[in-house]
């Protein structure tokens, strides 16, 4: 099974995706097949633009474990692909009431509302607003910030964090931001909340150097 998975994952890198969809019927149609892979299956058909057979995968998944929340999770952010907002915000919504402080959950269901033309401006703002109160809360509560020094004749020390520092919008529109700092003037640091790192985070990182900076 892991053998067809790896396969699977070769086909569609190559774009074979005629093979890649065989593949994925072979191991749907195993009994052995588990919660875990069908959930990496759906993962990666829906990478590569297959959500309706990435739903398919999800919701067998729910028959093997009903309960297990994580098929929803994945069809919550799949309808959210499809721009079918407001089944996404509803899977969400349900999926809080039964973790209210499950991080990823609050964080998907705050950034689909950011693509939803149904939500106004207010109410964005005011989720936002929400979510800092919580993860303020769950930090031990709000704490003073440090004085600012002045500069004194210093490069400014400037911050960007993200989760998306590798080939994604953010990174590659990001670096290009990053190289075009006066190390005179600025100091880089680029905080990666990910683990995944590519040519993207290797170039976010020489650029922050080159300031004096770097990538914590």
């Amino acid at each position: 099974m892991t053998d067809l998975l790896h396969t699977a994952r070769a086909k569609a890198a190559r774009a074979d995706f005629p093979a890649l969809l065989s593949l994925c019927q072979q191991l749907r149609a195993d009994p052995a097949v588990t919660l875990a892979q069908l959930l990496d299956l759906g993962a990666l058909l829906s990478q590569f633009g297959f959500l309706s057979e990435a739903e398919s995968c999800y919701r067998q998944g729910l028959t093997l474990a009903p309960e297990d929340l994580r098929p929803w999770v994945n069809l919550a952010n799949l309808e959210r692909e499809r721009g079918n907002h407001a089944t996404s915000r509803t899977h969400y919504a349900r999926l809080q009431q039964q973790l209210p402080n499950h991080p990823v959950i609050r964080r998907n269901l705050l950034v689909g509302m950011e693509y939803d033309p149904a939500i106004s401006d207010t109410e964005r703002l005011t989720a936002a607003r929400a979510w800092g109160d919580w993860a303020i809360a769950r930090a031990g509560g709000a704490r003073a910030r440090p004085r600012l020094k002045p500069l004194k004749n210093r490069p400014l020390r400037l911050g960007y964090v993200s989760a998306d520092l590798c080939q994604h919008t953010v990174g590659l529109f990001l670096n290009p931001v990053l190289g075009a700092h006066d190390p005179q003037r600025i100091t880089a640091f680029a905080y990666n909340a990910s683990a995944q790192t590519d040519w993207v985070t290797r170039a976010i990182t020489a650029s922050c150097r080159a300031t004096g900076g770097a990538v914590p």
